[in-house]
């Protein structure tokens, strides 16, 4: 989730996607490490090419970020601007907004990777 999170502050979302060799290989059954090396390697193909995939179990942690990609606080330090995290507010507008989306999972599941996507995204943000 910290690429992910990585991948929207440089481009945005709109970049990340599964990816089609990994889904065959789930399909074929491979093994967990077979998994893991296939997603090492997807991963520094698209580390060059500017793609990031996402696991399905974190794309509608994924989604709901996206639908709050505006919901930034910020506060302007020694003539710069830096982001302090979102502004969980809007959270139940997100919420609703993806209520029927595939992958769907409880609040519980949802915050901690909310909170990773922000740090991720707020690490990058906060570069310069």
């Amino acid at each position: 989730l910290l690429g992910a999170a990585r991948a929207w502050a440089r481009r945005g979302l709109d970049k990340l996607d599964s990816d089609p060799l990994l889904e065959s290989a789930r399909k074929f059954r491979a093994s967990p490490a077979q998994l893991e090396r296939i997603r090492g390697s997807i991963d520094a193909r698209n580390a060059e090419g500017g793609v990031y995939g996402v696991w399905p179990a974190h794309w509608h942690a994924v989604k709901v970020f996206e639908s709050l990609q505006t919901q930034w606080r910020t506060e302007v330090v020694a003539k710069r601007v830096l982001v302090l995290g979102l502004d969980l507010g809007a959270l139940p507008f997100a919420l609703a907004e993806r209520r029927n989306q595939p992958h769907r999972q409880p609040l519980e599941r949802l915050m901690p990777q909310l909170r990773t996507l922000e740090l991720g995204a707020m690490e990058h943000l906060n570069r310069s």
